[in-house]
């Protein structure tokens, strides 16, 4: 039935744009599948292997052509949703997963603030972070942190806490340096949590040892948060 060019199971043809046109037949040792008065490029399968959706001439294994009509491919297995992309596991199978992305950038307000030892405090003007997805977020911590006081110079630490909903402790790293009273640290801090969707996420910072520490007004902007979206 199909072994010569042109032949097949053919119905109106070839009366281009009749109702109900319907064909299967071959062309050159291509099969093609076309309906209602198109004579070739709804589907095909070519000698090569290629299969051509809208094209009569794919060049991959499976071209997909809609023209200049967004909306090509659908792909619906329950795990589809608004601003997700198509990712392969080891083995090729793809899965709608949130792309990694930088959600928020915030900085600290202008304000004197004193950060008194073994008490955990939020950074002025950084406030809490509202998840958008269920996964694993990179939160970067930047201070600017003055020593109180006119000490000689001595090890000082603090920490900083990663906050879930108002209460649980995420993560918690200290940073130790060595510094006089009066003087200054820059310290840059990335911590990864898991978190799901909705949850709130906090920083703060908890001096230790060695006593106070300052922010400053005139320096407060340089105390900053990145928050990053990883991913599932």
């Amino acid at each position: 039935m199909f072994g010569n060019p042109g032949h097949g199971v053919k119905r109106g043809f070839p009366v281009t744009g009749a109702n109900n046109n319907v064909g299967l037949f071959t062309t050159g040792g291509d099969v093609h599948l076309s309906s209602n008065g198109a004579s070739t490029g709804q589907f095909v399968l070519k000698n090569s292997g290629n299969v051509g959706i809208g094209t009569a001439a794919p060049t991959a294994k499976l071209e997909v052509n809609n023209g200049t009509t967004a909306g090509a491919i659908k792909i619906v297995d329950g795990t589809e949703g608004a601003g997700k992309v198509l990712v392969s596991d080891a083995n090729g199978v793809g899965t709608w997963k949130h792309e990694a992305s930088l959600h928020q950038v915030q900085e600290a307000t202008s304000t004197d603030t004193t950060l008194n030892a073994n008490t955990a405090y939020s950074i002025p003007g950084i406030g809490t972070y509202t998840c958008q997805n269920t996964g694993k977020y990179e939160l970067i911590t930047h201070t600017f942190l003055k020593v109180d006081g006119s000490s000689s110079a001595d090890q000082r630490s603090f920490y900083v806490q990663v906050i879930k909903n108002g209460s649980t402790i995420l993560k918690e790293e200290e940073v130790y340096f060595y510094a006089a009273g009066g003087g200054w640290l820059t310290t840059h801090m990335p911590l990864v949590v898991s978190a799901n969707a909705t949850d709130t996420l906090e920083i703060k910072i908890k001096p230790s040892v060695g006593g106070n520490l300052l922010i400053e007004s005139g320096t407060a902007n340089r105390n900053k948060l990145d928050a990053f979206y990883l991913g599932e």
